[in-house]
C-alpha cells in the first residue's frame, strides 16, 4: 500500500518538484540539507477489518513528515500531498480512500550546536486498501 501511496505523491510534478523522489521511510532519510525539503513516512498501524465476502479490508494509520530548513517550506509542501492524497483512490492498485485527519508542526534543534534549525511538518491518515 506505501509504495502506491509513494508512486502517487512522486507523480504528482508539483510535489516532485520540491522534494525531488526524497519519500523515504523514516529512519532513511539522507543526511545533509541539500537533500531538503525531504519526506519521511510511518505505517504506525495495519488493522484487518471485518468485510462481507472473501475481500479483506485494511485500515491503515499513516503518518506523512516533511522535514525542511524554513516552516513555510515544510508546510507548504505538506498540503501540496493533502491536496494530491485526500480523498484519493486507485482501485487498480488496491487503494480505497485516503482520508487526512490531522497536521502538527514540530521544531528540531540542530545536533551539530549550529542555528539551522529543522522544521516538520506531520500530515495523519486513515487509508483503506485491500490486502494485496
Amino acid at each position: 500500500m506505501i509504495d502506491h501511496i509513494r508512486d502517487a505523491v512522486i507523480a504528482d510534478s508539483d510535489i516532485n518538484d520540491e522534494i525531488s523522489g526524497r519519500f523515504d521511510p523514516f529512519v532513511r532519510v539522507e543526511s545533509g540539507s541539500s537533500a531538503l525539503p525531504a519526506c519521511m513516512y510511518e505505517v504506525t498501524n495495519d488493522e484487518p477489518l471485518s468485510v462481507i465476502g472473501t475481500a479483506s479490508l485494511i485500515n491503515s494509520d499513516v503518518e506523512i513528515t516533511v522535514i525542511s530548513l524554513q516552516l513555510i517550506k515544510s508546510d507548504e509542501v505538506s498540503k501540496l500531498i493533502i491536496s494530491k492524497l485526500d480523498g484519493y483512490s486507485d482501485s487498480s492498485n488496491g487503494i480505497i480512500r485516503c482520508k487526512h485527519v490531522g497536521t502538527e508542526r514540530q521544531e528540531v534543534e540542530p545536533f551539530d550546536g549550529s542555528e539551522n534549525y529543522f522544521f516538520l511538518t506531520t500530515s495523519s491518515w486513515e487509508i483503506w486498501h485491500d490486502n494485496s
